[in-house]
């Protein structure tokens, strides 16, 4: 069985961009699950480290989310926080700052985003897609967010290191 070709990430269009504020709102997502799609709007994080985001991570005082590479334990069980596994940083805007006091209302003492099923385990990967595509948005996925904001600051003339270290792409 061949497998089909990998989709890559492609920034939003101006239409999806237009309209992408008032349909994540209309849409019948959970509010965690819309907060999950807003912290990666603004952060240019991977789905996977949304959905494994804990709080122990998040510090308010210094406006600053610290993503630690895995333990040997989650290595040996094909776990990894962020996908080159290394320490990496993110700034917490205004915008992150506020959906996140927000989500600890919403989650358990340990995940950011926990399962809305089961809040003991983390929030599915496939969730925010399957909620992009409900909110309307056939061929937007949590990836090209990241494709977004990168074309948005290239675009504005932000230095390239900077936004490939943003994206944990680069040491």
């Amino acid at each position: 069985v061949e497998r089909p070709p990998k989709q890559t990430a492609r920034p939003m269009t101006q239409e999806e961009m237009s309209r992408f504020h008032s349909a994540l709102n209309n849409s019948r997502s959970t509010e965690m699950v819309k907060n999950a799609i807003m912290l990666l709007l603004y952060s240019m994080m991977r789905s996977i480290e949304i959905c494994r985001l804990r709080w122990e991570w998040v510090d308010f005082e210094k406006k600053l989310i610290t993503i630690p590479p895995a333990t040997q334990e989650q290595l040996k069980q094909g776990e990894r926080n962020i996908k080159m596994n290394r320490t990496h940083l993110v700034p917490l805007s205004h915008q992150m700052i506020k959906i996140l006091k927000s989500q600890k209302e919403q989650s358990n003492d340990e995940l950011v985003f926990c399962s809305v099923f089961n809040k003991t385990k983390i929030m599915n990967k496939t969730t925010i897609n399957a909620a992009l595509r409900s909110a309307g948005f056939e061929t937007l996925t949590a990836h090209d967010f990241r494709a977004t904001a990168s074309t948005i600051l290239h675009e504005a003339g932000y230095n390239s290191e900077w936004i490939e270290m943003q994206l944990a792409h680069v040491d």
